[in-house]
């Protein structure tokens, strides 16, 4: 993938001038009278990885754009009617009770910048005075939004992972300007997610109360009873999968993962359900049953995010790295966890998802779908500030429908 190495430039120049101090003549006879050699047009990038989470989601029509409003509702059933065996000519008492209630969501802001000088470069009014023209092999600005538009798309995919709710009891970190991520969704108030967390709400909505688990995944925990990582097993893919209602599509784990579990099929020679297929963009990965599993270098995992930039964060500003929690008293045993008070290590992670069940709702707002401000500093002769903004968020109409597994290793 080519394109985007920020301050690639700048760099270079900072470099020359810092060497340049110490030259008289600033120029040698040879760098005075030779050209230097540049890809037209190319910056090679080091820093941003694919992000296939995403895209999955837009060819399963996940895309469902934010109109307006205070909030962002998805009514849901979680009770029937009154009924049962009656006798002939028996009096019943009629009564009507409330079967559906409504999950909320609040659009997300976020936000990536960078400070432009247009004597420098272009900002998007002027050419700029220095990166312009046939003599600009790179162009800048453009390097600078391309940037601007994979560093939204990979904060987008890092925090689909987490959470958006405010700290609590049980919910350690505070992410409520983020979107509301896997973590809270495929939970069930007792159990905790791979971040340690019990979520007791989803969609603002309480989970166990009246609206009893009809809003609950519950997370299984793939490791031993003494809180280390397990071997992953067909059985336990098997387990997890079918956990769902709905049969999901979507098999999500890191990179790592994805070898363990191609281990694991290799080993018990399962090649009927390791057909490998393209899914109609350039993601490829492993058939099992109605899904895909394909990895993703930004799912959380153990290992994974050593190979990445340590600078590579979600909007939070946290790698996916997974470590260790403490087991809450809350635990049930069908999570399969270790009993209260044992602590964990998370290891890899694995997710099922029905994609018929997301919503990724950007706003219709052009100013906010990936829009650009610019706004000049009044008392500077060259200095702006550029912004590109989302209003977005991120979340699934039944949790029910989607799985979370970790505590996996080889």
């Amino acid at each position: 993938m080519q394109s985007i190495l920020r301050f690639f430039l700048n760099f270079w120049c900072l470099q020359f001038w810092f060497k340049a101090i110490s030259l008289d003549p600033v120029f040698n006879e040879l760098s005075a009278t030779t050209r230097n050699d540049i890809r037209e047009g190319v910056v090679y990038n080091e820093f941003f990885v694919d992000t296939p989470f995403q895209d999955h989601l837009r060819r399963e029509g996940a895309i469902d754009p934010f109109g307006g409003g205070t909030l962002m509702q998805e009514p849901f059933q979680y009770q029937g009617p009154d009924g049962g065996g009656v006798e002939s000519g028996q009096t019943v008492t009629v009564t009507r009770k409330q079967i559906i209630a409504a999950m909320g969501f609040l659009p997300k802001k976020y936000a990536t910048w960078f400070s432009v000088d247009d004597y420098e470069m272009a900002n998007g009014e002027s050419s700029g005075v220095i990166n312009t023209g046939p003599n600009a092999a790179v162009d800048l600005y453009m390097a600078y939004l391309e940037s601007l538009t994979e560093q939204l798309n990979t904060f987008l995919e890092m925090d689909a992972y987490r959470h958006g709710q405010p700290a609590s009891a049980t919910v350690e970190d505070n992410r409520t300007l983020l979107i509301n991520g896997m973590s809270e969704l495929c939970n069930d108030g007792k159990n905790p997610s791979w971040d340690g967390n019990v979520f007791t709400m989803y969609g603002a909505q309480t989970r166990n109360g009246a609206v009893r688990n009809t809003l609950n995944s519950i997370p299984r925990w793939a490791g031993n009873s003494d809180g280390s990582t397990g071997q992953i097993s067909f059985e336990f893919l098997l387990q997890t999968y079918s956990q769902a209602i709905r049969r999901p599509t979507i098999g999500i784990v890191s990179k790592v993962g994805y070898t363990y579990i191609a281990s694991m099929f290799q080993r018990q020679q399962r090649f009927d359900v390791l057909g490998v297929r393209r899914e109609g963009i350039k993601w490829a990965g492993i058939q099992f049953e109605d899904a895909i599993i394909y990895d993703d270098w930004l799912t959380p995992s153990a290992i994974d995010p050593d190979y990445l930039p340590s600078n590579l964060v979600g909007g939070g500003g946290q790698t996916n790295q997974t470590g260790t929690f403490v087991v809450p008293a809350t635990v049930t045993s069908a999570s399969g966890l270790p009993s209260s008070g044992v602590t964990v290590t998370v290891g890899e992670t694995g997710w099922w998802l029905n994609g018929a069940t997301w919503h990724s709702r950007p706003t219709t707002d052009p100013a906010w779908f990936f829009g650009i401000r610019r706004t000049s500093a009044y008392d500077n002769v060259s200095l702006d500030a550029l912004f590109m903004r989302l209003a977005i968020n991120l979340y699934s109409d039944s949790p029910r429908d989607n799985v979370q597994y970790y505590g996996y290793a080889s």
